[in-house]
């Protein structure tokens, strides 16, 4: 029979056994998140933006750059060549960019943690490959903006490592692609533009912060080439209209690189950015603007990334373009004060159809939002809202179809708009070119 002293030893033997084996299975497995990452990252699947750590110190978010499958409807191909033609019927011609995943773009630099994803890079690039393809069988102007960059011997600076947005070379790389889709660039007449590099630039960078939490060791910081572009003489039409326009998102395209000064050298004009979250938010913008209404560009290029779906807000923001673009609304509409902030609109004498739309107008009071409530003959409401999101400049203007409604008509529609104790907003229906 075995002593207490004995059954003593041989329990914390035991024990010693179970938390050697414990300590060997933890130093394994921190010993494989070492090989798997120089930076001492983990977790980075479960992190507040979900992401792989690939190779030479590039990140990529596992969505969407490992999303095999961006690709257009048909109707939305339809919808995006109607505001090209409606834009070419008013003389701008309209230059789509299908932005690239940073994956579709750096392939090489996924490494072995992509798999986990089923990313297969073939997959991605003819899907993307087919989306171009349709759009310019509809008769839109696409650049190939994924073998613009992988054509590159700069593909590699293109991104920042631990950012998602493009660095300077990688702009001046799209800025060349889309003007390679251009015969008379520089324009005829432009002042003509000259860049210049400078020393690295370091930017504040949130993407890059919140992938820091999840490493050990310090991240590549987001630090790009800087340059600066600067007129060839003396620029005297500061406050012309720009013959050029570009409407992208923020979120890939950072207004404080020199994207304006490379598209600026590869036209010979002075380009004008136009820079939102969401890239049909940056269209609307513009197009809503005064400064398009009274002078249209002679090219507008509309940069979309091919994650994002331009089919969520239905066919409201495609008709409001359109409607803003052909510009052929009547002020034939009266409307009255229906309350605090709200305007009635009487449409039961009204002739219209839903291929309409309405428009409102109220410059007075530019607010971020209007909701309309259109009110059928029995009483019945159905009420809708346009938002204008904080990052972009407003004008007031705004556009609903007059789409999905009653056969029995429409009685008024009441609009929810700031209003002031000056005029009343306008109130039009726009019955477009083929109305």
């Amino acid at each position: 029979m075995k002593s207490a002293r004995t059954r003593k030893l041989g329990n914390l033997s035991a024990l010693a056994l179970v938390l050697a084996v414990a300590l060997g299975g933890f130093l394994g497995l921190a010993s494989d998140a070492g090989a798997q990452s120089r930076f001492g990252c983990s977790a980075l699947d479960a992190a507040h933006v979900p992401s792989i750590d690939g190779l030479d110190g590039y990140f990529f978010r596992i969505s969407p750059d490992l999303a095999n499958h961006n690709s257009m409807t048909d109707e939305v191909v339809a919808e995006v060549a109607a505001i090209s033609a409606a834009m070419s019927a008013r003389g701008t011609e309209l230059i789509f960019v299908p932005l690239a995943t940073k994956a579709q773009v750096l392939p090489a630099k996924l490494g072995p943690e992509a798999e986990k994803y089923v990313y297969d890079a073939d997959l991605a690039a003819t899907i993307y490959d087919a989306q171009r393809v349709r759009l310019s069988a509809a008769g839109v102007a696409v650049v190939d903006a994924r073998r613009a960059f992988l054509a590159s011997d700069d593909a590699h600076r293109a991104f920042f490592k631990t950012d998602p947005r493009l660095t300077n070379d990688g702009l001046r790389i799209l800025a060349k692609a889309i003007a390679d889709l251009r015969l008379d660039w520089p324009l005829a007449g432009g002042k003509g533009y000259v860049t210049t590099r400078g020393e690295p630039v370091v930017l504040d960078s949130i993407a890059h912060d919140v992938l820091q939490l999840s490493c050990l060791s310090e991240l590549p910081s987001v630090e790009t080439a800087d340059y600066k572009t600067v007129a060839q003489s003396a620029d005297d039409a500061l406050d012309a209209p720009p013959r050029v326009v570009f409407a992208g998102p923020s979120e890939i395209v950072d207004a404080s690189l020199n994207f304006d000064g490379f598209l600026s050298e590869v036209s010979g004009e002075r380009v004008d950015l136009w820079l939102a979250k969401s890239s049909f938010s940056a269209l609307t913008a513009y197009l809503t603007s005064e400064k398009y209404r009274q002078s249209p560009p002679e090219v507008l290029i509309w940069a979309v990334p091919v994650w994002e779906n331009l089919a969520l807000g239905g066919d409201q923001p495609f008709r409001e373009a359109v409607a803003a673009i052909e510009d052929v609304c009547v002020s034939d509409l009266d409307a009255e004060v229906a309350g605090p902030d709200r305007l009635r609109v009487a449409l039961g004498e009204a002739t219209f159809n839903d291929a309409q739309t309405l428009m409102i107008e109220n410059a007075g009071a530019a607010g971020g939002h209007a909701v309309f409530n259109f009110v059928g003959m029995d009483g019945q409401m159905r009420s809708r809202t346009v938002v204008r999101p904080a990052d972009v400049a407003r004008s007031g203007r705004f556009y609903m179809p007059l789409t999905g409604l009653w056969d029995a008509g429409v009685s008024h529609v009441d609009i929810e708009t700031p209003l002031t104790e000056s005029a009343l907003p306008v109130v039009a229906l726009c019955r477009g070119a083929a109305g």
